[in-house]
């Protein structure tokens, strides 16, 4: 019988209220999983979970869980790296696995998903990936406002990319494609989002609703979208040929309106313009459009070695029970 290895990744921050939880809900999905598909193939599991140098009781709690567990790998970072790195890393220790599920510790990423991931992957075995994407949230008008505002953002920043809105990582990947997402990730400056969509060729987005954290605060709030969607603006492989095109376009806009109006002005014998003014004032604003429009072509050519940057990589303990053997 076919042995096929599935690995959970995970990266946590003071989430002690939650991990207890999550590992179990996580677990009992896993063993529900081999049980439905025993009499075709035999599942088995990894569970890594990411510390970013939490400063409450998460530490200690995963060691706990890690030590009655052979599945369960903990990584505890040296400091916090933040949140995308952290579970970059988390994602590489899963590559030995044949599916990779990343999702958030939080409990907001329903562990009971897990099995329509693994449903959809099996049936359409020509499907690289599964993404997961939110709806139906409640949430305040601005943030609903921010949170569009934040996808727009992001799809502006590169070319031939759209981020599914709803869409944060949340899903299941061959090995093959969490191994693209990870090269992506080492050899450009993209967000995890964008190098997951990058790197999947043939996905299915699959809609679930986003449960309510039960303990602590989450990062994205008004301010952290907002931050995240400019940082992607700004690392975006496209993201200074579009601004650029942006302003040229507003300049075209001003130029034509602020010609029109001096020409009316001039003509009704209002205006108070010398001989020659309405003229030079038109060139002015027309030269600031030409300007634009020339940096956004020179920005176009050269954004093809934008993208490269070398990112340094966590530092981690690795903590495992795992068989011998695996």
């Amino acid at each position: 019988m076919e042995e096929i290895w599935i690995g959970v990744a995970t990266s946590a921050y003071n989430e002690g209220g939650n991990l207890a939880e999550y590992y179990t809900r996580v677990k009992q999905q896993l063993e529900m999983q081999a049980k439905i598909y025993s009499d075709k193939f035999r599942l088995r599991h990894k569970i890594v979970i990411a510390d970013n140098c939490s400063t409450d009781n998460s530490r200690a709690l995963l060691q706990v869980i890690a030590a009655k567990d052979n599945s369960v790998h903990i990584m505890l970072n040296a400091m916090n790296y933040g949140g995308e790195p952290s579970s970059v890393e988390a994602i590489r220790q899963c590559t030995d696995c044949d599916l990779i599920i990343y999702m958030c510790s939080d409990l907001q990423d329903p562990p009971e998903e897990i099995g329509g991931f693994l449903e959809i992957l099996f049936r359409e075995a020509d499907l690289d990936s599964v993404l997961a994407t939110k709806t139906n949230r409640e949430e305040r008008f601005a943030m609903r406002l921010m949170r569009g505002m934040f996808y727009r953002l992001i799809n502006y920043s590169v070319k031939g990319y759209h981020l599914p809105k709803g869409f944060h990582g949340f899903g299941a990947y061959r090995k093959n494609t969490a191994v693209r997402i990870l090269d992506y990730w080492d050899s450009t400056n993209l967000t995890l989002r964008k190098c997951i969509i990058t790197a999947t060729n043939s996905r299915r987005e699959m809609k679930y609703i986003q449960g309510k954290r039960k303990e602590g605060k989450t990062s994205f709030g008004l301010s952290g979208y907002l931050r995240y969607g400019l940082k992607s603006l700004i690392d975006g492989d496209a993201a200074t040929s579009r601004i650029a095109f942006g302003l040229a376009t507003i300049g075209v806009i001003v130029t034509i309106l602020g010609a029109a109006l001096i020409v009316v002005n001039y003509l009704s014998g209002k205006s108070g313009y010398s001989s020659g003014t309405p003229t030079i004032l038109v060139v002015v604003c027309g030269g600031f459009t030409v300007n634009f429009i020339i940096l956004a072509l020179i920005a176009r050519s050269l954004e093809s070695g934008f993208r490269i940057q070398k990112r340094s990589k966590p530092i981690y303990k690795l903590i495992s029970r795992m068989e011998v053997g695996r």
